[in-house]
């Protein structure tokens, strides 16, 4: 097994497409700070997975970001003011939400949370799909590139969430959420339902690859079905059996649930769990499987 500093060049290589030179480009420059990284045979398994881990989100970071020097500002900044043209248009169309319910709260808790759950599901398979040529190394899967997309994403999503509340707060009057933890902990949920949807859906079409193609229009409406645009307890109560399946739509009740005391009918923290561990437990063993017989 290859020593780390190995790698990191090789990423280095990939990113710039360089051939010989070996001088560490600007890009790569985070990576060397991974110093005094010794050989797996003196680190052990966790420890080494860490460091495959942490060099390969430190490559992703710089390689979104390497065309601008203000690439991590707008990573914050374009999701802030794509909210706010959001919330501008919801106003222009007269978009009422009920009297009692925060206009802001409600904004903040429908399509945020669906956006972070659809950002997952999306760069998984973004990472699941590409042809990275950090597999030729044993030490690095699928998998690897997939559980560094998802720490980043998540890093990445749940600081704009974070500016996003405190700007409502600020801007909108918006009342501070009763229970902050819960809220951050419903968001977080929704990354996890995300990333292990990916998971599943990227494992399986390496023995379907047509699989993507036929899913990915049945998600264009998810977020319609999501509490995104209406809450459910102004919906005919025949309706709710039909859509509470939808973890996300429990996530985002759950979400208003926590931010003002409001009761939703359906909102079941544990149904977000269980259908967070079966389709995780699923997710990773088709990838096991897949791994084994199709390859990397």
């Amino acid at each position: 097994m290859g020593t780390l500093p190995g790698i990191w060049v090789a990423m280095a290589d990939v990113d710039l497409g360089r051939d010989n030179d070996l001088q560490a480009p600007p890009v790569a420059a985070p990576l060397a700070a991974l110093a005094d990284v010794s050989a797996p045979s003196r680190a052990g398994p966790l420890q080494f997975q860490y460091r495959v881990l942490k060099a390969i989100i430190l490559r992703d970071f710089a390689s979104r970001n390497a065309d601008s020097r203000i690439g991590p500002l707008l990573s914050v900044l374009l999701p802030v003011l794509t909210f706010a043209v959001l919330i501008v248009a919801f106003q222009l169309r007269g978009k009422t939400v009920p009297s009692e319910f925060p206009f802001g709260v409600f904004i903040m808790t429908g399509y945020p949370l669906w956006m972070n759950f659809q950002s997952l599901y999306s760069r998984i398979m973004g990472a699941a799909n590409r042809n990275d040529s950090l597999l030729m190394f044993p030490q690095i899967t699928q998998l690897d590139l997939i559980v560094s997309a998802i720490i980043l994403d998540t890093t990445i999503n749940t600081v704009v969430y974070i500016f996003l509340v405190i700007g409502v707060i600020i801007l909108m009057g918006t009342p501070i959420p009763r229970d902050p933890v819960g809220v951050i902990l419903v968001y977080w949920s929704c990354a996890w339902t995300g990333s292990s949807f990916g998971l599943i859906l990227a494992s399986a079409s390496r023995l379907f690859p047509m699989l993507p193609n036929l899913i990915n229009p049945f998600m264009r409406f998810g977020m319609w079905v999501s509490g995104v645009v209406f809450m459910i307890d102004r919906l005919p109560s025949w309706t709710w059996p039909y859509l509470r399946w939808n973890p996300i739509l429990h996530a985002v009740e759950g979400s208003r649930q926590l931010w003002t005391g409001y009761q939703s009918p359906i909102f079941d923290p544990l149904y977000i769990v269980s259908i967070g561990f079966i389709m995780t437990t699923t997710g990773l063993v088709l990838e096991r499987m897949t791994r084994r017989y199709v390859g990397p």
